[in-house]
C-alpha cells in the first residue's frame, strides 16, 4: 500500500502537536491601539497553540489548552474579553489547529484531527456558534468571498493504487452563507487533489494534482465563477 501521508508530505501538510497548560488566558486590552502588545502576549504564552488575527484586527481566534483540555476562543483586541466557542465538537481533549477567518471576518474555521481525513468546523463569527462541519484532506478560503474549496473523498470510486483513503479524491466548493456544496473537480481514481490558494479575485484557484501511479505532482489553476457548476476537469 502506498501511504497517503507520503503524498501529503510533498505538499507540506503536517499534523499539530498537542500542548497542555493549566490556567486561563490573560490578554491585555488594546487601549493604546497597539495590536503588537496583544500578539506578543499570545506568542509568549506557553498555553497558546495557534492564533490568527481577523482582517479588521478587531478579534483574534485562539487555540489554547487548559490542563489536558483544549479550547477555541475569540478575543477582542479592544477589550481583551475572551469568548469561548461552546460546542461539543470543540471541547475536550482534541487536536485543534489552523484557525482561519473568511475574507470579511463573517466566519471563521478551525480544523481537528490527526488522520488524513480530518474535520474542519465553520463558525459564524456573529453568533460564535458552529455552522457546519467539513470532512476533508485540505481546504482554503476564497480571497474575497465566503467560500471554501476543500478536498474530500468519494467512497464510491476506488483509486487505481491502494492508499489510506477509502475512495477517490475530489474538490468541492462550500458556500458559508448558504451552506451549499458544489463539485469543482469530479473524483478521479488516478489523482490526489489539494487546494493551495486563491488569487486576489477569489475566482481563480491554485491547486496540486498528484498522480497516484508515478507520484508526479503538478501545480494547476482553475477558474471558479461565482455561480459554481460541476467541472470534470482534472
Amino acid at each position: 500500500m502506498k501511504k497517503l501521508s507520503q503524498y501529503l508530505m510533498l505538499i507540506g501538510i503536517g499534523f499539530p502537536i498537542l500542548f497542555t497548560g493549566c490556567s486561563h488566558l490573560s490578554v491585555p486590552a488594546n487601549k493604546s491601539g497597539n495590536l503588537d502588545t496583544i500578539l506578543t502576549s499570545l506568542r509568549e504564552n506557553a498555553e497558546v497553540q495557534d492564533y490568527v488575527c481577523s482582517h479588521n484586527s478587531k478579534e483574534i481566534a485562539v487555540i489554547y489548552s487548559k490542563g489536558e483540555q483544549e479550547s477555541f476562543a475569540v478575543i477582542s483586541t479592544q477589550t481583551g474579553q475572551e469568548t469561548t466557542i461552546k460546542d461539543k465538537d470543540l471541547t475536550g481533549s482534541l487536536n485543534l489547529y489552523s484557525p482561519e477567518w473568511s475574507y470579511d471576518d463573517a466566519y471563521l474555521s478551525v480544523s481537528e484531527g490527526t488522520c488524513v481525513v480530518h474535520r474542519t468546523f465553520v463558525i459564524d463569527a456573529s453568533t460564535q456558534k458552529k455552522r457546519d462541519e467539513l470532512r476533508n484532506t485540505g481546504m482554503v478560503w476564497a480571497a474575497n468571498q465566503d467560500r471554501i474549496i476543500y478536498a474530500t473523498v468519494d467512497e464510491s470510486i476506488r483509486p487505481v493504487v491502494e492508499t489510506e483513503l477509502s475512495g477517490s479524491s475530489e474538490l468541492m466548493c462550500y458556500n458559508a452563507s448558504t451552506k451549499q456544496k458544489t463539485t469543482i473537480i469530479s473524483p478521479s481514481p488516478k489523482y490526489l487533489y489539494y487546494p493551495i490558494s486563491f488569487d486576489g479575485t477569489g475566482n481563480r484557484l491554485i491547486y496540486d494534482r498528484t498522480d497516484l501511479q508515478n507520484d508526479d505532482k503538478y501545480e494547476l489553476a482553475l477558474n471558479i465563477p461565482l455561480h459554481n457548476q460541476t467541472s470534470s476537469s482534472s
